[in-house]
């Protein structure tokens, strides 16, 4: 997730349609070019040149990105060739080694009800 279009424009090659559905109502994810040389780390989409991009589209998901912030790297819960982890206890004790940061469905619906 990245803070608007213009940062969009600092990590990806960013083409007319594409910024028209970034900003979209619909909030899709956006398949896009990474720039060359990749501003990524290398542990970031290892081996991939496109990465799916979304802009904020919820109260919470502004206020992560009220202040410095430009973007988040978002991954599903799993390993690599393990199906993906649903269930919020098992995903923290079977990943909590591998997260830098974890945000429960519980912590997101508690965090939205403050923002309203």
């Amino acid at each position: 997730m990245m803070r608007d279009a213009a940062v969009t424009e600092k990590y990806c090659v960013v083409r007319a349609g594409e910024r028209d559905l970034l900003e979209s109502r619909a909030a899709p994810i956006v398949l896009l070019d990474l720039r060359e040389p990749s501003p990524f780390p290398a542990a970031v989409a290892p081996g991939l040149n496109r990465i799916g991009v979304m802009l904020p589209n919820t109260p919470m998901h502004h206020q992560l990105f009220d202040g410095p912030l430009e973007c988040l790297v978002m991954t599903s819960g799993n390993f690599t060739e393990e199906p993906i982890e649903i269930d919020n206890d098992a995903a923290q004790a079977r990943l909590a080694r591998s997260w830098i940061v974890s945000c429960c469905t519980t912590a997101i619906s508690s965090c939205a009800r403050t923002i309203r």
